[in-house]
């Protein structure tokens, strides 16, 4: 573990996701993927995911499923289309509405992505049984409920 003596759980998270954080770049630099944001990685999967799925996906969706504020989640997008890793379809009937599709170039890098994040999944869960694993998912959105004001049930 680490040698600090620290308890708080915002400063625990903090230095998970920092460690987290170092992996998964570490992961990246090792492979061909270009120079991807976590973040931006994070997004080319979970559309990988949902176009898997059969599902059409808008900026909107993004925007709601992962938290992240529209001018956060367009930068993010525009960056994924100057790498050629997304192309915006326009939508018959609403001029405004860009459908999100991915090219074959971010289906491969979200197909190896997957895998270390599944990896990544197993080292960090290790040592946990199914139901303690289940407790700290619950635990999580917890928290992540408290931060966003939203009653816990």
């Amino acid at each position: 573990m680490c040698d600090r003596n620290v308890d708080d759980i915002g400063m625990l998270i903090r230095m998970l996701d920092n460690s987290l954080r170092r992996n998964a770049e570490q992961s990246m630099a090792k492979s061909d993927m270009p120079n991807l944001s976590m973040t931006n990685g994070w997004l080319l999967t979970w559309l990988d995911g949902r176009e898997k799925e059969g599902l059409v996906t808008y900026q909107r969706d993004l925007e709601s499923s992962f938290g992240i504020t529209r001018s956060a989640i367009s930068r993010s997008l525009k960056i994924l289309e100057d790498k050629h890793m997304i192309v915006r379809l326009g939508v018959a009937g609403d001029a405004r509405k860009k459908q999100i599709v991915l090219t074959d170039a971010a289906k491969a890098i979200a197909a190896r992505m997957e895998a270390d994040g599944r990896k990544t999944e197993a080292r960090l869960t290790g040592g946990f049984t199914p139901e303690e694993q289940n407790e700290l998912r619950t635990y999580i959105r917890r928290l992540l409920q408290n931060m966003e004001g939203e009653k816990t049930q």
